[in-house]
Order: structure tokens, then C-alpha cells, then sequence
């Protein structure tokens, strides 16, 4: 889990993850093992309590991907 890291360590090296203003976005992730795989991902900003957050959901898409070049 990522929870409390920098979810910039999440892509691939070179990459940028979206920011926070974006509400969806795709891009090259790299897995703790360092394998990169197509991902995207939505952001939403959250408040709790006066603290501001972004909350990041990734999604894996590299099969979803290969379908649609077939």
C-alpha cells in the first residue's frame, strides 16, 4: 500500500502522475518489482476535519489495453 507516500512513486521512471486537479488520466506505472504496466487512474480531492487530501484510484488497465490494439 501507498498509503502516506508520494503516489509520484507509483510511475514509471521519467513519468508524471497526474495532478490532483486532473480528474482522470492515464499513464506508464511501475510495480514494487520494478515491471511497468499501463494504468489509469481518477483523483478527487477530499476534506476531513479541515485537512486537505487527494485521494488517487489506479487501475491497471494493461489487458484492457492489448484488446482494444487487437
Amino acid at each position: 500500500a501507498l498509503e502516506g507516500e508520494p503516489i509520484a512513486r507509483l510511475t514509471a521512471e521519467g513519468g508524471d502522475f497526474p495532478s490532483a486537479g486532473r480528474r482522470d488520466a492515464e499513464f506508464v506505472a511501475r510495480r514494487r518489482d520494478g515491471m511497468r504496466f499501463e494504468a489509469a487512474a481518477v483523483t478527487s480531492r477530499l476534506e476531513v476535519g479541515g485537512e486537505r487530501y487527494a485521494v488517487h484510484v489506479v487501475q491497471d488497465v494493461t489487458e484492457r489495453r492489448a484488446l482494444e490494439r487487437e
